[in-house]
């Protein structure tokens, strides 16, 4: 079997708390973890009513799509899911899927905000 999971609204929903603990958890050096902690932080939005600017809104979680940098950050969160996913491989909860009998044992892939898991169609593995 084969399961896509499509993260819609993946880089919106970024939680910065998450983030920032995930960089800790990986060795971050303190001060890239503080310049990350300002660049997602420092962000200010103003809507125009009429073509005039109106107050400024400060977001709480989300990173900027289209920014080069944003990749690099969105694949460290993906990075905690991979590690939750390889602790149900150890915990013999997931298992690893053959395509071929000679083949490389494959479970997952990640490709920008898509995920496709693979398993035994099977009730257990569902």
């Amino acid at each position: 079997m084969a399961i896509k999971l499509d993260m819609a609204k993946a880089y919106d929903c970024v939680e910065w708390d998450y983030l920032l603990s995930m960089m800790a958890k990986m060795g971050f050096a303190p001060v890239f973890y503080r310049w990350i902690k300002e660049y997602i932080s420092s962000t200010l939005f103003s809507i125009l009513v009429n073509e005039n600017p109106t107050g400024y809104i400060m977001p709480k979680r989300g990173l900027r799509q289209g920014d080069p940098l944003s990749l690099y950050l969105f694949l460290l969160c993906i990075e905690g899911f991979s590690m939750l996913i390889k602790n149900g491989l150890e915990r013999d909860a997931l298992h690893r899927y053959k395509v071929t009998p000679t083949g490389l044992p494959i479970l997952h892939f990640f490709f920008a905000d898509d995920y496709v898991m693979f398993g035994n169609a099977s009730v257990e593995d569902a």
